[in-house]
């Protein structure tokens, strides 16, 4: 489809057609602001409805969630693994071209 329209605006350009066509991005910083408006209250008003209930409540759920940590257990030697991995690729991706400096990602040629 892209293609499509890269083509068409291709023919208009050689014959001469002069159109203004403006295509809406996505990234727009008004959208994406009013999108985070949106986004931010609905989440405030859907995770503040805690707090109709009583303390006794609160003290119950908080007590359901320690319990259900607590059956987990320790941790496996395979899940820590996973998070040294998960660690080591975040800071691996930080440290591949930091902004200031060249990071270890110029030590490849680019092609």
């Amino acid at each position: 489809m892209w293609q499509e329209r890269v083509e068409f605006n291709y023919i208009q350009r050689k014959i001469g057609l002069k159109t203004r066509t403006k295509h809406p991005s996505l990234f727009d910083k008004s959208k994406v602001l009013s999108l985070f408006v949106t986004v931010n209250d609905r989440l405030r008003i859907y995770l503040c409805r805690c707090d109709s209930q009583s303390d006794e409540e609160k003290r119950q759920i908080q007590n359901v969630i320690n319990n259900s940590y607590n059956e987990l257990g320790p941790m496996k030697f395979k899940e820590v693994v996973a998070v040294i991995h998960f660690a080591m690729l975040a800071l691996l991706w930080i440290a591949r071209n930091p902004g200031g400096s060249g990071g270890w990602g110029s030590l490849f040629t680019k092609g």
